[in-house]
């Protein structure tokens, strides 16, 4: 009889496994939509330690341009406002760009147009999760306005909390001007300015653990996209990479800094000719120490990419184009297509996409269902990371406080807290720093500040989860 209720558990275990949706929408489909917002376009999507989503983004209509951050609950799986009342812009809103904090805040740069006097400029500021909300520094950012503008603002966030900003300008002789500054919290600081010979555009930012500054741009004239890197000391530029593709330079080639230190670049290329038609090909690129590497062959996965490599070390893209998410399999070079099972049946993916991983190991994908329509998130939960592999629940794992500073806590379920689980913690590089039998507290007292790799393991050695940790 045992042996019966043995088998019989785990042949519903496997059903259930099996049966499982790895798509499912957070939220409704077309949030905009459904909150009365027009015409919407995501700016930043992230998580709070607490594992909280948020979502910052803009909306347009003919009576005023409006700021907007919302939050969503996992518990009733709806999505609330964080701010009580909108950000209301007088003048027209061009684009904005937006970074997350683990405290929920969104920082924001805003590019604006004043039609009055024909001119251009850009405001930094901070939304609070109570829903308050401050300019950081002068607003306008400088008392230079534009006439013109040469692309979007981009901005990212170094480990010790400076903002690196990068702005585009052009006065009316269409003579280009390029800023590179920092916010230290107090004041804004000028940085040596990309190449002015290269005359770049559609500029990207991304920093690395050690605060290193990347930057990827087009370079006019010449087709192709660069990447480099600011020096240690912050007073130049150093060339690391040049594309050979004749890169479409109103698509946005980016940098890309993994939680590991990897660098990546993806950027879109036209290829074909007047005979045979012409279309756009993603290319993904990766820094090795043999240099730089293609990944795959040309992805027509159309402009505006969104590029991730997950904790387990997988690596996911989508763009505009498709109505997909794919994979990279290293064994054969390629991106394979994830098997949309979402329950409605439509798109995983759209316009301006964006993906991001929870600290749960699931990837989520916010993007809109053509241009400012239908802003949607979906979920998508890697196979890898089923954790009714060993009959637990999703719930069984979460780990607080997160970052942390001595010590943190694990929250076990009974599958796990049995006494023959054992974890590992490893370094950004994938060294093993710690092997230890499972338990409810680790201490981390010996640990540099950092980004980690948690992972738990059964008795036989399987990985069935895998958590990234920020030691402050």
């Amino acid at each position: 009889m045992k042996i019966k209720i043995i088998i019989t558990n785990l042949f519903i275990l496997l059903t259930l496994s099996l049966s499982a949706q790895s798509f499912k929408l957070v939220g409704v489909r077309g949030i905009n939509a459904a909150e009365g917002w027009d015409k919407s376009v995501a700016n930043s999507v992230h998580f709070d330690q607490a594992g909280r989503l948020y979502l910052h983004f803009t909306t347009f209509d003919t009576i005023a341009y409006k700021v907007n951050l919302i939050r969503h609950d996992f518990t009733n799986n709806q999505w609330s406002r964080v701010l009580a009342q909108d950000i209301v812009f007088a003048q027209k809103v061009e684009e904005s760009d937006a970074i997350g904090l683990n405290d929920g805040t969104s920082i924001a740069v805003t590019q604006q147009y004043n039609s009055s006097i024909g001119k251009y400029f850009n405001s930094m500021y901070r939304i609070s999760p109570d829903g308050t909300h401050n300019f950081l520094g002068p607003n306008p950012i400088t008392a230079t306005l534009y006439d013109f503008y040469q692309g979007y603002p981009a901005m990212a966030l170094a480990p010790n909390g400076n903002i690196y900003l990068f702005e585009y300008a052009s006065s009316i002789s269409l003579s280009s001007v390029h800023r590179f500054t920092k916010w230290n919290g107090i004041q804004w600081a000028d940085l040596p300015g990309l190449p002015l010979a290269d005359m770049p555009r559609n500029v990207s930012i991304a920093i690395n653990s050690q605060g290193r500054v990347y930057a990827s741009y087009y370079i006019r004239g010449q087709n192709k996209t660069k990447v480099v890197r600011l020096n240690a000391n912050e007073t130049s530029w150093e060339e690391l990479f040049i594309t050979e593709q004749a890169d479409r330079h109103e698509q946005n080639p980016k940098v890309h800094v993994t939680f590991d230190d990897e660098v990546y670049l993806t950027s879109y290329t036209l290829a074909g000719d007047f005979t045979t038609g012409f279309f756009g090909l993603s290319h993904i690129f990766k820094q090795t120490a043999n240099g730089w590497v293609e990944l795959g062959n040309g992805m027509r996965v159309g402009p505006g990419q969104s590029f991730l490599k997950t904790q387990s070390g997988e690596l996911y893209l989508t763009g505009s184009d498709v109505v997909t998410i794919y994979k990279y399999n290293p064994s054969t070079n390629t991106w394979v297509p994830l098997q949309n099972d979402i329950q409605d049946g439509q798109r995983v993916s759209g316009y301006r996409p964006q993906l991001i991983e929870g600290s749960d190991g699931k990837i989520y994908n916010i993007f809109s269902n053509g241009i400012y329509l239908e802003m949607t998130v979906v979920q998508y939960k890697p196979e890898t990371l089923s954790v009714n592999d060993i009959g637990t629940d999703e719930s069984d794992i979460s780990i607080y406080p997160n970052p942390f500073k001595n010590s943190f806590n694990i929250k076990l379920g009974k599958a796990l807290n049995d006494g023959k689980h054992t974890y590992e913690l490893l370094d950004a590089s994938g060294r093993l720093i710690k092997k230890d039998k499972l338990s409810e507290n680790i201490s981390a007292n010996h640990l540099e500040q950092g980004v980690y790799i948690f992972t738990i393991k059964d008795r036989n050695g399987k990985m069935v989860a895998t958590k990234k940790i920020i030691k402050n």
